[in-house]
């Protein structure tokens, strides 16, 4: 065998070992990327949704409007 041919041999040798050791790696890593993202999925589904009253609510308890435009806009929505 050449020496030539030797390196290649040795080449595609430390390529094999790389890509075996490198799903030791990867496999738990994808793992723990899709559990992550299937519990962040679950958790928005599984979120109680908000009625507008809360809020109407909240911007209230915010200031971002005042009790005259809230008790307004709480008419119009039980007016419903």
């Amino acid at each position: 065998m050449t020496s030539e041919e030797k390196k290649q041999s040795d080449k595609k040798a430390s390529t094999i070992w790389k890509l075996g050791w490198g799903w030791y790696l990867a496999a738990p890593l994808l793992g723990l990327l899709a559990l992550a993202a299937g519990k962040g999925v679950n958790d928005t589904l599984a979120a109680p949704p908000r009625s507008a009253l809360d809020i109407l609510k909240e911007r209230y308890a915010k200031g971002e409007i005042d009790r005259s435009e809230f008790e307004e806009k709480k008419n119009d929505l039980l007016s419903i």
